[in-house]
């Protein structure tokens, strides 16, 4: 009983080992992000911020839960978290917890659009139309057409472009301290 106890013990610390192995092997092989950094950063307005929709606007930054649920009805909370998800599923909100405010929109799908008209869907040249050439693009070294740009500073604008086409976008902003 005694040997059988061993060997299992042997067999489950060699599959650990190997496992951890592998693992190390893999993370050594991916390529790290290229970030290339704008020369100056472009500032974003609150108007950037407003996603239209055809059930009406919703204001990163100044939206409370209550109006996003009454604008996207049907959706749920996700875990007891502060992350709203739409019916669809086209859509994560992130609220503040004290102010319950929309601190975080990711959208993925459906016809929401940015200030500047951009959809899931756009080329990556009818962004650069409307948004300028001002941003930190994050790149995939071995796959270039996948990449990310980023406007804006503390409050940000991500496009994800997967072969030339925004796949995401995610808007990000802080909220202000009154004083």
């Amino acid at each position: 009983m005694l040997y059988q106890d061993r060997k299992e013990f042997i067999a489950v610390l060699l599959i650990v080992v190997l496992s951890v192995v592998i693992g190390l092997l893999l993370i050594n092989q991916q390529s790290e992000l290229q970030i290339i950094r704008p020369e100056t950063e472009m500032l974003l307005d609150k108007e950037d911020f407003y996603v239209s929709t055809d059930k009406g606007s919703i204001r990163v930054g100044e939206s409370s839960w209550e109006e996003i649920q009454k604008l996207l009805p049907g959706g749920k909370m996700l875990g007891m978290s502060t992350i709203y998800q739409s019916k669809e599923g086209d859509c994560l909100f992130t609220f503040s917890e004290d102010e319950n405010l929309l601190l975080i929109m990711h959208i993925e799908g459906g016809d929401f659009a940015t200030a500047r008209g951009i959809k899931i869907g756009d080329s990556f040249d009818k962004i650069s139309q409307e948004y300028g050439t001002d941003c930190a693009r994050v790149i995939m070294p071995q796959k270039a057409e996948d990449f990310d740009l980023v406007y804006g500073g503390e409050n940000n604008i991500v496009f994800q472009i997967r072969d030339n086409v925004v796949k995401r976008i995610v808007l990000e902003k802080e909220l202000s301290l009154k004083q």
